[in-house]
């Protein structure tokens, strides 16, 4: 059977059950995501599905194995982290000198003044995880729910809104009637929600390639030339570039996604606190291949900002950037 897979409203692909579970061993997937296929009222979490099947041949492998394997395997683990261990210390060390003795100057980049610290408690580790919640909160639900109440749909849509994000982000849970899944099927059986947030958020949860499409394709139009924020917009932009396989398009969609970004930027719109979500996007989610395509148009977009307000995305962005550059 065949399971759509989703991260965090990201679409990942249609799986069985076993590549699913090899994902889940190898630590590709943290089992927050939400699996769906045919048949099942919504979805559900990886871990809650994958928690009753058991795993197959771990008896016999072990039996096979025997008392002298185990030993042999014991051995062989012990040395191999010994000696990785031993590498990646050796590398971090290297990686932090290399980095001191690097100037960049002008629009090559930023000068370090000290080692870089990796360790699991810095920021560029701890705190760029936490906050999509809050983000989503500030930049999503809010911004609607400040809108006119006479608007088409626009109880039923901050409804969805909620859901949507205690669905994914958990947090205080709506106390709504109807489940998540249930407010989505009103969404697309009301002929008028036409609002583009909801519409994109609608979109993104839709396993229909054409119908996702044809709503993101519906709230670009609508985003353009209105007064909703330019996160909204570069959100629905990005998402639809995603899905369009003709490069034309996408590079259009694409470019219409940046100019609403940097507007953004210009508009001071993005604070200190946005940092830590907004590299997330582009260096690890849904927006990796845009800043793949157009890494230079948008690291230069954020360090035309003034001042020290986004000092750190001007670097994280920068160091990603020039990264990819020396690995082509």
């Amino acid at each position: 059977m065949d399971y759509h897979l989703n991260r965090k409203g990201e679409e990942l692909g249609v799986f069985t059950l076993p590549q699913i579970r090899a994902k889940r061993r190898a630590g590709e997937l943290d089992g927050t995501e939400l699996l769906w296929c045919r048949g099942m009222k919504e979805w559900q979490r990886v871990d809650a599905i994958l928690g009753e099947a058991p795993v197959p041949g771990r008896n016999r492998r072990l039996v096979l194995f025997g008392v002298t394997g185990s030993a042999l395997l014991a051995a062989m683990l012990f040395f191999g982290v010994f000696f990785t261990v031993g590498k990646v210390r050796q590398e971090v060390r290297r990686f932090q000198e290399t980095f001191l003795q690097i100037s960049h100057h002008g629009d090559r980049g930023v000068e370090l003044a000290a080692p870089l610290d990796v360790s699991p408690d810095t920021r560029a580790h701890h705190d760029m995880l936490p906050g999509n919640r809050e983000f989503r909160l500030r930049h999503v639900v809010m911004p609607h729910a400040a809108r006119s109440t006479e608007e088409p749909c626009h109880e039923l849509g901050q409804r969805y809104l909620a859901a949507w994000l205690f669905h994914h982000f958990q947090g205080e849970p709506t106390g709504d009637s109807l489940t998540f899944s249930e407010l989505g099927e009103k969404i697309s059986h009301s002929g008028d929600c036409v609002d583009p947030v909801v519409l994109t958020a609608r979109a993104l949860h839709l396993t229909d390639q054409g119908e996702k499409t044809r709503l993101l394709r519906q709230a670009v139009d609508a985003f353009e030339n209105s007064d909703h924020n330019p996160w909204v917009k570069f959100w629905a932009a990005c998402s639809l570039a995603r899905e369009v396989d003709d490069n034309q398009q996408r590079g259009a969609l694409e470019a219409r996604a940046v100019a609403w970004f940097r507007d953004g930027l210009r508009d001071g719109y993005f604070t200190e606190e946005d940092q830590p979500f907004l590299a997330e996007v582009f260096v690890h989610n849904w927006g990796r291949n845009l800043f793949r395509r157009r890494g230079s148009q948008v690291t230069a977009a954020v360090e035309a900002v003034e001042g020290d307000e986004l000092a750190w995305l001007k670097l994280v962005l920068r160091g990603h950037y020039e990264s990819r550059l020396a690995w082509r």
